[in-house]
């Protein structure tokens, strides 16, 4: 009796699981701004892309993968670096589209510092396009490089 107890339970789960839906996103970006950190300032670019999966239709989670590049006159070269993350995004009302993720920064100042990433923005209501207000937090070991952008993205 047992095992058809936990026969049945498991072909519950595994019929569950399969009838389960969940939409995959995939939102390449670009972006352009200012960065500054205690004594270095200057402007930014990244491209990059998120690869989500929707939860509830409002509400998606995944990852990030970023490639950056700063530009100063107080740079002997341009810093050039990746970020990888995860990354959680939710839709207010429709077009409000909020997120934030943790991620590792790799290379920059040859370090690989962690920090925050955050975005608010618009997105149409079928979600195909989405333009947002971009900031990441570095903490690298001598200071908080503070990266903001303006980020404009596709869904596929």
């Amino acid at each position: 009796m047992k095992t058809l107890i936990k026969s049945l339970i498991v072909a519950s789960v595994l019929l569950l699981s399969f009838n389960s839906y969940a939409e995959v996103i995939i939102r390449p970006h670009l972006a352009a701004g200012q960065f500054a950190t205690d004594d270095i300032s200057g402007t930014s670019t990244n491209i990059g892309a998120r690869l989500l999966l929707s939860v509830g239709g409002v509400q998606s989670y995944g990852i990030a993968v970023n490639r950056f590049k700063l530009t100063s006159d107080d740079l002997t070269e341009d810093e050039e670096f990746n970020s990888f993350g995860i990354y959680l995004e939710q839709v207010i009302a429709g077009w409000f589209n909020m997120g934030i993720g943790t991620v590792g920064y790799f290379g920059l100042y040859e370090q690989n510092p962690v920090g925050l990433s955050t975005s608010l923005g618009w997105q149409d209501k079928n979600g195909r396009f989405l333009i947002a207000f971009r900031n990441d937090v570095i903490a690298t070991e001598k200071n908080l490089t503070n990266i903001n952008s303006i980020m404009a993205g596709i869904k596929f």
